[in-house]
């Protein structure tokens, strides 16, 4: 990987981590200042979850990139794989939205204005991703990805699936308070339940085996 190359990760990184705190900032002013919600909602939503963690694998990439600069070596591989991981993740977000709330007919959960104009989502559901997207496929180059990191990049998604079914079917948290209306279990049926947990963890899992033969496929050029 050339110098100049690594300027470049390194410019796309600050850009990426920059954006990410202006989201994260957005967010919790919406949230806690503006609507009173206590501070656990900051971290409710999945979509919410996938760009915090992007934004702390940004700064790491940022630092290795600056760090492979100054010695001339390559981007440590574990900063990689933690991108890859946060990648998947915020391409999940991206996938939800566009498959699942932009056409949900709920006004304010609805609609592409909604989701790619209003507040941090600007950032969270379109920008972000998008540019992590775009740094994964055609700047970053290769990863050197194991296939045991595949489950690496399922395993947040399995625990924040988990998680939140748990505490609506256990009514520690009343269906209302659920971050999106598929995990709302007693208002659908525990098959539309395990439809939508087996489509989510599906949609996870295929992303993450993309992105792997992806970068297998470029690292045999």
């Amino acid at each position: 990987m050339t110098k100049q190359k690594k300027i470049v990760i390194a410019i796309l990184a600050a850009i990426l981590f920059v954006c990410e705190i202006i989201g994260l900032v957005l967010s919790f002013y919406n949230q806690m200042v503006k609507m009173g919600y206590p501070a656990y909602y900051v971290f409710k939503a999945y979509t919410q979850d996938s760009n915090i963690l992007s934004m702390f694998s940004a700064l790491a990439l940022l630092v290795a990139a600056i760090k492979a600069i100054k010695t001339g070596n390559g981007i440590s591989r574990k900063v990689l794989v933690f991108r890859y991981v946060t990648t998947c993740l915020t391409t999940v977000t991206f996938l939800i939205v566009v498959v699942v709330l932009i056409p949900n007919k709920n006004p304010e959960v609805g609609g592409f204005i909604n989701n790619f104009f209003k507040g941090s989502l600007f950032f969270y559901h379109g920008f972000c991703p998008i540019l992590a997207l775009i740094m994964f496929l055609f700047i970053e180059g290769k990863y050197y990805l194991k296939a045991s990191n595949v489950f690496l990049a399922l395993f947040p998604t399995f625990l924040y699936a988990i998680i939140w079914i748990s505490l609506v079917a256990f009514n520690i948290v009343p269906d209302e308070e659920a971050p999106y209306p598929f995990l709302r279990v007693h208002q659908q049926s525990i098959g539309t339940s395990i439809m939508w947990f087996c489509i989510i963890l599906g949609v996870a899992f295929a992303v993450a085996v993309i992105f792997y033969f992806i970068d297998r496929k470029r690292r045999d050029r």
